[in-house]
């Protein structure tokens, strides 16, 4: 079973008087196409992603904002008091996905278990168990931005439309496109195809043992269905389906 976390918008991407607009509409799309949680990005060039927080629950019934945070820069008593508040406050989980090395993010994640759970912590509001943070550590989740359909021809024509960059480069050999990121358009590199030559490039992940992926955001509300769709092709998914079936088959 695969994860899918949708990404928010950035703020410094869109217009100020359109910006929230577009974050209720991303959020919705997500909770709707079932992600599990969309990631807010945290950095001096955006804004605060627990405010943004507070508007993505408000337009969604179950999708997890998943808060960017870098450990060198944030302490450890203070996030853990922002989450117990946030789930006081809105009754949901809230996430974090450490942006660090593998051991200083691994550091930073047990300290703040133990202060989430330590009755010596005194947190409060205490956070119900249910609503234990959930944590993303680096490498955890494959982040990538995907364009697919039917056709790989249609594909391309729609991401050459939604990132007019790369200026004359021919880098379109495969499903990866690195323009959008070395552009500094996006930041993650793309994937763009049919759903069957995406399939394939997601199916090295998923081989390689990798069940959470975070996309990038979405532009309309049916974008979500075709990044499905392409991860529907994948012979890990395919084989899944047909356990499942087996499953439910045996036990009617």
């Amino acid at each position: 079973m695969i994860e899918l976390f949708s990404s928010c918008p950035r703020s410094d991407k869109v217009a100020r008087s359109r910006f929230l607009d577009v974050v209720s509409d991303v959020a919705a799309w997500s909770d709707r196409a079932g992600c599990r949680g969309i990631v807010v990005p945290a950095d001096d060039a955006v804004v605060d992603p627990w405010m943004l927080a507070q508007t993505i629950v408000r337009h969604s019934s179950a999708l997890c904002p998943v808060i960017a945070v870098q450990p060198a820069d944030t302490n450890a008593r203070r996030l853990a008091k922002q989450i117990s508040s946030f789930a006081f406050l809105h009754g949901r989980r809230a996430g974090i996905s450490l942006v660090a090395g593998d051991g200083e993010a691994a550091e930073f994640a047990a300290s703040l278990q133990r202060m989430l759970e330590s009755a010596a912590a005194k947190l409060a509001p205490p956070i119900p168990s249910g609503l234990r943070p959930l944590v993303l550590l680096p490498g955890s989740a494959v982040t990538v931005g995907v364009i697919a359909r039917e056709s790989g021809d249609h594909a391309w024509t729609l991401a050459r439309s939604r990132f007019p960059c790369g200026r004359g480069r021919t880098d379109e050999s495969g499903p990866q496109w690195l323009a959008p990121m070395r552009d500094y358009d996006a930041r993650c590199p793309y994937l763009v195809g049919s759903y069957d030559t995406v399939a394939a490039e997601l199916e090295r992940h998923l081989a390689g043992g990798r069940r959470r992926f975070i996309v990038d955001a979405p532009i309309d509300p049916e974008e979500l269905h075709h990044v499905q769709a392409a991860f529907a092709r994948t012979p890990t998914l395919i084989a899944d389906a047909r356990l499942s079936t087996r499953a439910m088959e045996a036990a009617s």
